[in-house]
């Protein structure tokens, strides 16, 4: 791309991101002494993704991590699904002992956020609180909330709002919960650190690596590292060999045919 206004030979530098529908989704144009700022290009990439699986906007300077905007509901219908999703995010969040709110008659509802140090006290109570303080949730289906499953899933789910999506769904817990009937937590952290490695931090990502450990019998971290281990040492190996081979191929004045 020429711009007339600087020169009519040299090309001003354009950076163009392209969804996998081949749609033009954002155009970085600089000037030709201007060079490109990586990490702005990285951010905007990973924006896109995450406006586009969770149906949200990201704010003025937002980095990954960082809370996201829900767009507001353009119809009656939307708007009343977005409270009753919300009504069931935030009573999930609250049986995990993430949260706490106070519903208010005639004001907003008051939000708390629970560390993970009070979160087993929180869980404990949550089961003497009535249907009236929780929000829809009677008394008897939060008495089948077992204690030790509250407390196993909630540093997988708590790591995965803080580092890959912070707007978690009710289906992305039960996800996450149904895994932990099958693996240990800390191999399902493990997971979610792979997807950050490889850049790809979204829920599908994830279900493919934990389906491969349940596949493998895979059932703890030092499983994944030894085989980490072992073919780092098979590639090494692979590699002595070829030079090996070329070695004995200039001590006895072989070509590459021979």
């Amino acid at each position: 791309m020429i711009s007339n206004d600087v020169s009519s030979t040299e090309t001003v530098r354009n950076v163009f991101i392209i969804d996998d529908k081949g749609i033009i989704r954002s155009i970085f144009v600089y000037p030709m002494n201007i060079g490109r700022y990586i990490p702005e290009i990285l951010r905007t990439v990973t924006a896109l993704q995450y406006a586009d699986q969770n149906n949200c906007m990201t704010p003025a300077n937002w980095a990954p991590g960082n809370p996201m905007i829900v767009p507001p509901p353009k119809t009656f219908n939307a708007l009343r699904e977005r409270n009753e999703s919300i009504n069931k995010n935030r009573n999930v969040l609250k049986q995990l002992g993430l949260i706490d709110f106070k519903p208010n008659t005639t004001k907003a509802t008051s939000y708390k956020i629970i560390t993970m140090s009070k979160s087993n006290q929180v869980s404990s109570q949550i089961s003497n609180q009535d249907s009236n303080q929780i929000g829809n949730q009677n008394s008897s289906t939060l008495n089948k909330l077992n204690k030790t499953k509250l407390n196993k899933t909630s540093s997988s789910i708590k790591f995965y709002m803080e580092n890959i999506n912070p707007l978690i769904t009710p289906h992305e817990v039960e996800i996450l919960e149904d895994y932990c009937n099958d693996l240990p937590e800390d191999l399902i952290i493990y997971a979610m650190q792979d997807a950050i490695e490889h850049k790809a931090m979204n829920m599908k990502y994830i279900k493919s690596i934990l389906d491969r450990y349940i596949r493998q019998s895979i059932s703890s971290v030092e499983q994944i590292e030894s085989q980490k281990k072992l073919n780092q040492s098979n590639n090494k190996k692979q590699e002595t060999d070829e030079e090996k081979a070329e070695r004995y191929r200039k001590e006895w004045g072989l070509s590459d045919d021979d």
